[in-house]
């Protein structure tokens, strides 16, 4: 009996999903397309792209199409969990200053910093508010924005705040120098030197190293790269160290990419509701889901005031305005004194401009644009990865952020290619500053914020290059080593 036409494409195109010509998360063609390429009729390709869902390569979005599953193309290609270990303190200052001050260079490629192209920043919307302040009310906008911040761009905070079922009124939110003086001022207000925090693992360098700079102990809790923090290591770690509190991101967390469901997330603030620990929420990347819909975070499950919410424009509209925010919950005072008398508040000049910028209703629009540019550029750049990476490289699949977790093969190593590839002017951050552990040493962590181009092909093709020598120069001091023995 012959085989079905539809049977015959669906073949085709789920060979070409194996070998990663379509790569997880990616559109395959058009059922038009597929009538097209294949000469067959409209229910033929149907039928076709029905066979490739019914058995799992593709799933369908309504009016969008057939995407590629994250599972369909390669069964490994997921990162391992991280382990559980022991608290410990971060001690990687010098590196940390010496990746910092790299981040300054333009001549070089930037894939290290978290920070986007200005090609992906609203600059030309931002430029026209920062004018009409500076013009209209240039008197406000240099004198002293006290604490709490400004009202107009806390009232629409927390407007938009509501998109994510967070229901909080603006005089319970502060403004902050950025996300990281919030997330400071969070560990400050509900912790003192000396304390044990419980962050996930890989976390976010910048956290590290402000923990360390507070004098606070750190225990990593093993983190699943898709679905975030482990909860029952979580309880486990609750139950065997003096945990004082606990700082976790429920959307796109920093360096995986892990959003953690809504059922975890209730059972995460229920579970340290009844340790009577607090919860510091960084959602700085939690505005760019690549899947837009509802989505919920910790604080917006917090029904006692202990989640402690952080976050900023500074993915979204530009990090040097250093405009971040933090609702604090039942520790607002405590919260406010202490962000008072650190920096009294905030430059007036941006506060009232990015007012104005949010209130003139372009920032959705805005949101919906680079997120799907982010989406396409991550698409992208796993591609890369594939095409011109050792078999055995492994990364992460994140349904928002910019940010590929990439873990290397046996052999490799992740601070030796961040060297490595220093020597060409290319930055990219190496997996051990992401942890008080040695568990990453084959990590490397890319930022895709970056316009795609053939240069940057070249890029990905020269780290890859250099990941082959690697694992050459590894094999051939293993066969020095039997050859003596």
């Amino acid at each position: 009996m012959s085989t079905p036409l539809y049977r015959h494409v669906a073949d085709q195109i789920a060979a070409d999903i194996r070998a990663g010509v379509y790569i997880q998360g990616q559109k395959i063609p058009s059922v038009r397309k597929i009538c097209a390429q294949f000469s067959v009729s409209h229910a033929t390709a149907a039928q076709a792209c029905g066979v490739l869902e019914d058995e799992g390569y593709v799933k369908a979005k309504p009016q969008s199409g057939y995407f590629v599953r994250s599972e369909a193309a390669e069964p490994d290609i997921r990162p391992p969990v991280s382990e559980m270990l022991p608290p410990a303190t971060f001690n990687r200052l010098a590196l940390l200053n010496q990746l910092l001050s790299i981040t300054g260079q333009r001549d070089w490629t930037q894939l290290g910093a978290a920070i986007p192209d200005k090609e992906f920043l609203p600059t030309r919307s931002l430029q026209q508010h920062i004018a009409k302040v500076a013009r209209f009310n240039i008197s406000d906008s240099v004198d002293y924005q006290f604490s709490p911040g400004n009202r107009e761009l806390r009232r629409s905070i927390t407007i938009r705040m509501r998109d994510n079922n967070i229901q909080c009124h603006y005089d319970e939110l502060i403004i902050t120098q950025g996300c990281q003086e919030a997330l400071a001022l969070a560990l400050q207000t509900v912790c003192t030197k000396g304390d044990l925090v419980a962050v996930e693992s890989p976390c976010y360098y910048g956290l590290l190293q402000l923990l360390d700079s507070l004098g606070m102990q750190i225990i990593e809790i093993p983190t699943d790269v898709c679905t975030g923090v482990s909860i029952p290591a979580l309880k486990m770690a609750l139950e065997q160290w003096p945990v004082k509190a606990c700082v976790l991101s429920s959307r796109y967390s920093n360096p995986t990419g892990a959003c953690t469901s809504n059922d975890d997330k209730k059972q995460i603030v229920k579970l340290l509701r009844e340790f009577d620990i607090p919860l510091i929420e960084d959602d700085v990347f939690g505005d760019l889901s690549h899947d837009p819909g509802s989505s919920t975070t910790f604080k917006s499950h917090d029904q006692g005031g202990r989640v402690l919410y952080c976050s900023s424009f500074s993915k979204t509209v530009g990090a040097g305005l250093r405009i971040g925010w933090c609702a604090p919950g039942k520790y607002y005072h405590q919260y406010r004194t202490l962000h008072q008398f650190t920096t009294f508040g905030g430059p007036g000049l941006p506060q009232q401009a990015l007012a104005s910028y949010l209130h003139q209703g372009g920032y959705d629009k805005h949101l919906r644009k680079i997120s799907h540019a982010y989406a396409e550029n991550l698409q992208i750049f796993q591609w890369a990865v594939q095409r011109y990476f050792p078999k055995g490289t492994t990364y992460s699949q994140p349904s928002g952020s910019f940010l590929l977790w990439v873990v290397l093969p046996e052999g490799a190593d992740g601070l030796t290619l961040y060297r490595q590839a220093c020597e060409f002017k290319i930055s990219v951050m190496p997996g051990p500053i992401f942890s008080t552990t040695n568990q990453f040493n084959r990590c490397i962590r890319i930022n895709c914020a970056r316009q795609w181009s053939r240069e940057l092909e070249e890029v990905m093709a020269k780290l890859g290059e250099l990941v082959y020598d690697q694992l050459r120069n590894a094999i051939q001091l293993q066969c020095s080593k039997t050859a003596v023995g």
